[in-house]
């Protein structure tokens, strides 16, 4: 079976995640699409974040009744700091009859180059990209970030051109919720009414 691993803060998880998990999955890309909500993200500071199991909760309300969708807690069980290629090998390691594939946007994937072990993910996994507003991957964008040109085209091949782009945003949607504003249907009304249920976060 083909996985998507599709790694994030998700704070909060709102319907575009949702959205693009269907889109991959209908479109054939993989047979499964597998959330993984970052334990200690490498770029955020402790207090920046909802904590870890609130995140979780709201995965799990978000993707209830979702077909080919699962949460996996593979960041909590390997703890430290949630770095991509680590997590990787591990769930290899733990699904070795399946094939991983790394889920990301383009402005990740301009980004990649600066990923720890960047060249051995690469390598080593399969990687999907999904298109973000304003963020056209290039040969000429990713060879000035230092990939060979055969890393490059392999890398510019991995965008899924057919998929549409969501543009929703999980910062603005807490500037939204700290105002005391509905986020309409950007969230799931079931994580909607969570985060109202545990006050995250109000200003």
């Amino acid at each position: 079976m083909k996985k998507a691993f599709y790694g994030g803060t998700f704070d909060p998880p709102h319907t575009g995640h949702i959205r693009l998990g269907r889109a991959v999955l209908e479109n054939g890309y993989a047979e499964e699409l597998m959330y993984v909500p970052a334990w200690h993200p490498p770029h955020k500071r402790n207090g920046e974040i909802a904590p870890y199991d609130d995140r979780l909760a709201m995965l799990k309300l978000a993707i209830c009744g979702e077909r080919g969708f699962s949460v996996s807690e593979i960041e909590r069980e390997r703890g430290g700091i949630s770095f991509t290629m680590e997590t990787l090998r591990l769930l290899s390691k733990r699904f070795p009859e399946d094939e991983i594939v790394l889920l990301i946007g383009s402005d990740s994937l301009l980004q990649l180059h600066q990923w720890h072990r960047a060249r051995e993910l690469a390598r080593e996994f399969g990687i999907l990209c999904y298109p973000r507003p304003g963020e056209k991957v290039t040969l000429e964008r990713l060879l000035a970030s230092g990939w060979t040109p055969e890393e490059a085209e392999t890398l510019r091949n991995s965008v899924m051109e057919n998929l549409p782009e969501f543009d929703i945003s999980s910062t603005a949607i807490r500037e939204l919720l700290k105002r005391g504003d509905d986020p309409g249907d950007q969230l799931n009304r079931n994580v909607w009414n969570y985060i109202k249920t545990r006050r995250l976060y109000e200003s």
